[in-house]
């Protein structure tokens, strides 16, 4: 790197303080650099912790800012989508949430909005919760939070003591107890066994060797159970459901532009429509009844490319996962084959 482009890191400081978190595009435009230089330079300062970058993106590109700016990426938090902006604002109100009053779109909204939301593990009397931190809100007063959060939770109830337990916890207690019941005939002594019964439980125990000898030849040398075993035919139900789905977004007129070598995780297909070219993450369930953790994973698949999910599934949806697929709008569609 040319020593005209590290002179330029000045000018890139001045600008994020004067104008707070701005895109490589912006900065390139106010140095005088192409974006590929500005890329890179951004880069190295990033390396040299001159500057910070964003996990949320602008148009496929993150922000850069300087510490101390970490305030003003709320401004942009416009770009997020619907539900990440529905999950953020619960948690600027109420500053420290428990993953265990969430829904399971909260939760993976909360755990891609890396910028807002600051995860937690918290350990309270052996209890440990994850919980997530408004990224402004400080972290002692969250610990403050967190205890409140165990406070409010229902006490165990006691397990009362049997009494009868409790009279015999002394060693003395018991040993006194029990010469009472031998005095009484409660407790007989067990009879000898004789030269008979120990010949005889001799033979019963190298007749058990010799059949567990037996077994292990089994294991070992799997021929001898060849006439017995029936041999598993390997079926091909999940590449034929694969199939199927391929065939249907083919049929569909959708342009494939990138497969995944996924159980469930199809592809990403384009359609065009009359707003222009929509693109697709494809999700396969070959499931007959699909509940909210199938749509939940499938919405997690989408959120994670940064796309609308197409669920196309043989199956039928329950009346919670139908609640849920109300609750996640447009984020997924789901079509029968």
């Amino acid at each position: 790197m040319g020593l005209n482009i590290i002179e330029k890191k000045p000018l890139v400081i001045t600008l994020l303080r004067d104008k707070g978190p701005s895109l490589p595009s912006q900065i390139s435009g106010e140095i005088g650099l192409s974006l590929l230089f500005t890329s890179a330079l951004l880069s190295e300062m990033v390396s040299d912790k001159m500057v910070l970058y964003s996990y949320l993106k602008v148009g496929g590109s993150p922000l850069y800012f300087l510490p101390g700016q970490e305030e003003k990426l709320e401004n942009f938090s416009n770009h997020l989508h619907g539900k990440e902006k529905e999950a953020l604002q619960l948690l600027k109100e109420r500053q420290v949430l428990c993953e265990d009053e969430l829904e399971p779109v909260q939760r993976v909204c909360l755990g891609n909005m890396k910028d807002f939301a600051i995860p937690v593990k918290f350990n309270y009397k052996n209890q440990p919760k994850l919980f997530w931190r408004y990224y402004m809100f400080p972290e002692q007063g969250s610990f403050t939070k967190m205890e409140e959060y165990f406070a409010k939770l229902p006490k165990p109830p006691k397990v009362e003591t049997d009494k009868k337990i409790e009279e015999f916890e002394k060693p003395d207690e018991i040993r006194d107890t029990i010469n009472k019941l031998k005095e009484e005939n409660a407790i007989k002594p067990l009879h000898p066994v004789g030269m008979d019964e120990k010949e005889k439980l001799a033979e019963a125990n190298k007749e058990v060797k010799i059949e567990v000898r037996i077994e292990e030849q089994k294991l070992l040398h799997p021929e001898v159970l060849k006439k017995t075993v029936k041999k598993r035919v390997p079926t091909k139900k999940k590449q034929d459901f694969t199939s199927r789905v391929l065939d249907y977004v083919k049929e569909k007129d959708m342009l494939i532009l990138k497969n995944f070598d996924e159980d469930n995780k199809i592809c990403v297909a384009e359609l065009e429509s009359a707003v222009g070219a929509m693109k697709f993450l494809i999700f396969g369930l070959n499931k007959k009844s699909l509940n909210e953790s199938d749509l939940s994973l499938a919405f997690s698949e989408g959120q994670h490319e940064r796309l609308p999910v197409l669920l196309i599934t043989n199956g039928k949806l329950t009346k919670k996962a139908e609640e849920y697929q109300k609750k996640l709008g447009n984020y997924i569609i789901i079509n029968k084959i």
